[in-house]
């Protein structure tokens, strides 16, 4: 049964509901939603943390119609010794016709009260300003913003976006890729000097977390066994698993996966028409303190090779000693904000609001980058 606020408006559909009901119409529902919806019910049911009683699905109900929605993910939270439930929200929307009246701010508060009862924190990235200062009043922790990290075998899109599709943009991008080839080999030879890197499948990547033990850098981590991540790539073609270890002595470093695209609509709301590798998510099996460095290195030597023409890095793992300027990667100012609500039973202590204290990728973080 869809439990409701008649009052407000406010209802939600927990997973359990959403599977009795997925050959049927979503109550309430427009028939143009519905391949939305059930392309959301077939995700989530995969999803090794899921579980009947979870709610999946918020929404404001005027005059009978869906105004406004809010999907959410479950997730696990690892702190210490404990495990706390986690939902990750995304996909927030607001029919046109009912925008600018305060419906997804009570749309949160309802969500919030709702998965706060069931003693689930949840948490969402990638928000804009406007929005952050909506959560910020509505109390909710705002750590920060992790660093966008990049590397450019063209600027292109840069140039175009301000001077226009000029012949001057040509020379210059010219000029800058025979930059860029001249320290591709540097970049190669440093990344597969002392260790190889491996592509393979998810099952091959099953095989390592299954053999290895990840090393968790931040007190605050998520779910990363080897079943959540099968589950996010899926079967998706756009995505590279790899592996590095040592040559010498074969030892694991890590994993990273990542994710290659043609960007054709307007990246950071600027620039647009070209092929973008992003590091998605890393694993470090090592317990050297360079791990995350070697992995990076390696993901870098990877894009030189391929046909993507710009690589992105968004992380919080101790980036300004783990990523420096010899892996050619450069500080592209602010990537992916983070806010977060708890129950008041959990207690957490302070440094839960130090963004670094939270290991956050993608991949981790960004439930629903991988659709």
């Amino acid at each position: 049964m869809i439990e409701t606020e008649e009052s407000s408006g406010f209802g939600f559909i927990t997973f359990g509901e959403l599977e009795n009901r997925h050959k049927s119409r979503p109550p309430r529902e427009s028939r143009a939603n519905d391949a939305e919806w059930s392309s959301f019910h077939e995700r989530l049911r995969g999803c090794p943390d899921i579980y009947d009683s979870f709610p999946c699905i918020f929404y404001i109900e005027v005059d009978n119609a869906i105004a406004c929605r809010f999907f959410a993910v479950p997730d696990r939270l690892f702190v210490d010794d404990k495990v706390y439930q986690w939902a990750w929200a995304g996909a927030l929307y607001t029919e046109d016709a009912y925008r600018g009246k305060g419906l997804a701010t009570r749309l949160v508060r309802g969500m919030e009260k709702t998965l706060h009862e069931r003693n689930i924190g949840w948490g969402g990235v990638f928000s804009n300003d406007i929005a952050l200062a909506i959560y910020r009043k509505l109390g909710f922790t705002i750590p920060g913003f992790a660093p966008r990290y990049l590397m450019m075998k063209t600027i292109r899109p840069l140039l175009e976006y301000h001077l226009g599709k000029r012949k001057i943009v040509k020379v210059f991008d010219g000029f800058y890729r025979t930059l860029a080839k001249a320290f591709s080999p540097a970049l190669i030879v440093r990344a597969y000097g002392k260790y190889e890197m491996e592509i393979v499948d998810a099952d091959g990547l099953s095989a390592l977390l299954q053999s290895t033990r990840l090393h968790h850098a931040q007190r605050y981590h998520f779910d990363s066994s080897a079943e959540r991540l099968r589950w996010k790539i899926g079967k998706r073609s756009d995505m590279s698993i790899c592996t590095v270890r040592e040559k010498k002595r074969g030892r694991h470093i890590g994993y990273f996966i990542t994710k290659t695209r043609p960007i054709t609509e307007p990246f950071g709301g600027k620039y647009k028409d070209f092929m973008l590798m992003t590091m998605m998510d890393y694993g470090v099996c090592s317990d050297r303190a360079d791990g995350l460095g070697i992995l990076v290195s390696q993901a870098v030597g990877f894009f030189m090779k391929s046909n993507a023409e710009v690589f992105e890095l968004i992380t919080t793992a101790g980036t300004e000693k783990r990523i420096d300027w010899s892996t050619g990667l450069v500080k592209a100012g602010r990537g992916m904000s983070f806010k977060y609500s708890i129950p008041s039973t959990w207690n957490f202590e302070e440094d839960s609001k130090c963004l670094t204290s939270w290991e956050l990728n993608h991949f981790s973080a960004d439930a629903f980058a991988f659709y």
